[in-house]
């Protein structure tokens, strides 16, 4: 059986209210969804009770890192038998000419969180610039310094192909190479579109120890199956083994019952 991660995202609704945290600026709060039935403490447990043991945390769903608020949150994971798989740290953008200093130190920071909340990975965005020797040389230099950072909390680094410096796969590769040991891929089935996004896909899929498995959704109730097992097909064709992790919550507020879809969808299609 494949191995399914939730990520918070996929529960974006069922949360309710984020916590926005750039940077730039300090942490806020802000309402998402009237409807909000969970509190992220509580989640760990509910993900267990739905099936599963292993989540995706987005940074701006934690409403505090106050140690007694994250050792709170560690233990609801631990309680629940639940592993948390990867602090996705969404935002910052260590290629900018100015602040690229200043947003690296900010994601070391929250690695010391993710390492407080007992992590075992972190996602970090490569950078938002545009491909160029410059922006690429600031990546890679930065790169390098979160991942010592982290290896001395025990915690691993990802990129994902998301943003303007990984927009296209042989950038991903490149950089990939330059930094080496240590930084590993995490392949997004949602951040690349157009004619070429399986081909493009392909390219990258046997670096990917992770998987977002971003489903669309045609309307409430249905997948865009074709997409998602073209998806499937190319990362099993280039030797993936990794966790499945469900991104998309769906168009309908039931939000259990799309990721439930989408598991199930995983899972036929493995088989």
């Amino acid at each position: 059986m494949p191995v399914i991660a939730i990520s918070t995202w996929a529960l974006h609704k069922t949360i309710g209210v984020s916590y926005p945290d750039s940077p730039a600026g300090g942490r806020t709060s802000k309402m998402i969804h009237s409807k909000r039935t969970t509190e992220l403490v509580d989640l760990p447990g509910e993900v267990r009770k739905n099936g599963y043991s292993r989540v995706e945390l987005c940074h701006f769903h934690i409403p505090s890192r106050e140690a007694e608020y994250t050792l709170k949150l560690k233990n609801a994971f631990r309680h629940a038998g639940v592993k948390l798989q990867t602090l996705l740290i969404d935002d910052g953008d260590i290629t900018h000419p100015q602040n690229g200093a200043r947003d690296t130190e900010w994601i070391k920071g929250w690695i010391d969180t993710a390492a407080q909340l007992g992590a075992e990975a972190v996602r970090v965005i490569a950078g938002d610039e545009t491909w160029s020797e410059e922006s690429a040389n600031l990546a890679e230099q930065n790169l390098k310094s979160i991942i010592d950072h982290a290896k001395g909390l025990g915690v691993k680094v990802r990129i994902e192909n998301w943003h303007e410096l990984l927009s296209k796969p042989g950038q991903v590769l490149e950089l990939l190479t330059r930094v080496g040991e240590g930084l590993g891929l995490c392949i997004d089935f949602g951040n690349w579109s157009g004619p070429s996004k399986y081909a493009d896909l392909s390219l990258i899929a046997s670096k990917a120890e992770t998987a977002h498995a971003k489903a669309d959704f045609i309307d409430a109730s249905t997948l865009d199956e074709a997409d998602y097992q073209k998806c499937i097909d190319l990362v099993v064709a280039h030797g993936f083994n990794g966790p499945y992790v469900i991104v998309n919550g769906g168009k309908g507020d039931d939000e259990w019952e799309a990721i439930f879809q989408q598991a199930e969808f995983i899972q036929s299609a493995l088989m």
